[in-house]
């Protein structure tokens, strides 16, 4: 398959998984004064491509066998073809962070996908990635392993605020959508698709069916402390073992 191919195939099954435990940001060293304007452009310029440097670091570990360049593109040929695009992240593993949070939605907006979704980290037992994060995965109540319950709890914030935030970006990609883009698209195929899709995603959240988000107790920021993802006991749903499942295998 010729490389001019290769990113528009892998968007039509785009798949990004971000998760990466921000760098401290090093002491920066005294420097002579400089337009506001420049230092924003540079930082914003940093920031980016550490933010590219982590997601690709994060494709590798679920290899992917992508690059972040050639995903960006895919969403590019995609838009200039009129086809509809979906960027899905995915989000909650050990080392997320506020920061690799903000980045998603950051590398959203700069992409511009015409949708974009927040998956949780589902660690199905038995895969590499499960064996991998061993005594991290604390929850074997597989009836919330649906991509919305953060399974996972990272190291840097607890389960409520990883849903706050998932939640914080999504309402500013749709926000930005609803009243700037998909009204004014100028093909009226896709701009009947894209309001559909924005109003049964209204219908979902204004439900509180959208994320899980009513069997939760999720009503926005002021409701951290009060979200219960009522997992099951785990005395009763305990780690699987996997040594049944490999002599089934070997028979």
């Amino acid at each position: 398959m010729s490389r001019q191919i290769r990113p528009l195939v892998a968007a039509v099954g785009l798949a990004l998984a971000f998760s990466a435990q921000a760098a401290k940001p090093a002491k920066p060293a005294a420097k002579p004064a400089a337009p506001a304007v420049s230092a924003e452009f540079e930082l914003a310029h940093n920031l980016g491509a550490l933010g590219e440097e982590r997601l690709q670091a994060v494709l590798d570990r679920f290899n992917k066998e992508s690059k972040v360049a050639e995903n960006k593109e895919a969403i590019r040929l995609l838009r200039e073809a009129g086809i509809v695009s979906e960027a899905q992240f995915i989000g909650g593993l050990e080392n997320e962070t506020a920061e690799t949070l903000e980045e998603t939605y950051q590398m959203a907006r700069d992409w511009n996908p015409d949708m974009a979704n927040w998956a949780m980290y589902t660690p199905w037992p038995f895969s590499d990635l499960f064996q991998e994060l061993g005594d991290k995965v604390e929850v074997f109540d597989f009836e919330k392993y649906n991509f919305v319950t953060p399974i996972m709890k990272p190291d840097a914030m607890d389960r409520a605020e990883l849903l706050d935030r998932v939640m914080n970006n999504y309402r500013r990609f749709f926000m930005n959508k609803s009243f700037f883009q998909y009204p004014w698209e100028k093909d009226k195929l896709r701009r009947k698709y894209l309001m559909g899709c924005l109003k049964a995603f209204l219908k979902s959240g204004f439900e509180r069916k959208f994320y899980d988000l009513g069997r939760v107790g999720y009503w926005g920021p002021q409701s951290k402390k009060k979200v219960d993802f009522a997992f099951a006991d785990p005395r009763v749903n305990a780690r699987p073992d996997p040594e049944p499942v490999a002599e089934d295998d070997a028979q």
